[in-house]
């Protein structure tokens, strides 16, 4: 895949030629304790400013030297826990407080729960075999769900805290039967504290990837900047509409752009369009012409072309079959012209 090599250099560079991953580096910047969360951010974005000179310098400053006492990892994971207390990391922004164990809209309480762990050979040719982690909960209630059983039931799963998630890790990743962890659902938002938190118990240097519907938050999306390797996200509408009546997501196009545009310049990015039967004028396509005007060279864009109607499609007839092979054609051409530099049509 030479046009996933040039959109994601530095995970190549990880997985064949020692690189280390963001979140090592993030393990060696020193950070001061702090009380109240105005404090914590602010520290968080002085260190921020060091570690993106750093990155600036191709993290050459950072190389050989110790993980300090309390790290901009610890302080990102503090500053998850606080947020926890009255929640924000989606896009929703209940409010509610996850750390006494309230559940918000994704009924995922403080602990998070795991659905399964296991290798998975079912992502793009590079990214496999991946440690994919499947996370119980979900920020969206999509009607055609692929993994419903886990989306949709939260209270399923295994409850996992960060350090049981990082020594699966490092066993898979020590033995090479890995080649990242695969951060996924369901849908990683709702445990963003488990998984800063894995981080910090990693031993490996195995990438990290965050598998999303990119519904988070700005704050969410702060924390994970330095932290995250690669994204491998969703683009799933092109206008608000579809997203609310499909997947019960309000303010889907402002949450979405936002998020593209702030996590494709703080890490390599693969975008998966899944496109969606009877949805390609009002949706693929102008998915399309978003990503080649504002990040045409800034990601890898994956075009799907495997909906199946699952869950609650018998609820909409426009998506209650397959897709047809000309609304794929039509998807793959536009592809083709909207000035996206790496892509590849399954």
């Amino acid at each position: 895949m030479p046009g996933a090599e040039k959109a994601l250099p530095r995970y190549f560079s990880i997985i064949r030629s020692g690189e280390q991953p963001l979140f090592k580096l993030l393990r060696r910047i020193a950070c001061g304790k702090r009380s109240g969360i105005g404090k914590m951010w602010e520290e968080h974005e002085r260190a921020m400013g060091l570690f993106r000179k750093e990155r600036k310098k191709g993290f050459r400053g950072l190389r050989g030297k110790p993980d300090a006492a309390y790290s901009l990892l610890d302080l990102k994971y503090a500053i998850s826990l606080e947020l926890l207390k009255s929640c924000v990391f989606c896009e929703r922004r209940c409010g509610v407080n996850r750390a006494e164990g309230k559940r918000g809209w994704c009924r995922v309480g403080a602990v998070s729960r795991v659905s399964t762990m296991f290798e998975h050979h079912g992502e793009e040719s590079f990214l496999v075999p991946s440690g994919t982690i499947f996370f119980a909960g979900c920020t969206w209630s999509c009607a055609y769900c692929q993994n419903w059983d886990i989306s949709q039931f939260p209270e399923n799963g295994t409850p996992m805290e960060g350090r049981g998630i990082a020594e699966w890790i490092d066993r898979k990743a020590g033995s090479g039967r890995i080649i990242n962890a695969n951060f996924v659902g369901g849908e990683p938002t709702p445990n963003l504290h488990t998984i800063l938190d894995t981080m910090r118990h990693c031993k490996t240097d195995t990438p990290m990837i965050w598998n999303s519907n990119m519904y988070m938050s700005e704050e969410a999306a702060r924390l994970l900047e330095g932290a995250v390797d690669a994204y491998l996200a969703d683009f799933r509408y092109g206008n608000n509409g579809c997203a609310m009546r499909l997947s019960s997501a309000p303010k889907y196009m402002e949450t979405a752009t936002r998020n593209f545009l702030l996590t494709s310049a703080a890490a390599e990015m693969i975008v998966c369009i899944l496109v969606l039967p009877s949805h390609v004028e009002d949706d693929a396509i102008p998915i399309l012409k978003w990503i080649g005007k504002n990040i045409p060279d800034k990601c890898y864009v994956n075009l799907m072309r495997q909906y199946q109607p699952r869950y609650r499609a018998r609820e909409f007839p426009e998506i209650n079959r397959a897709l047809h092979g000309d609304e794929f054609a039509e998807a793959a051409a536009a592809l083709k012209k909207c000035g996206i530099k790496y892509f590849e049509v399954q």
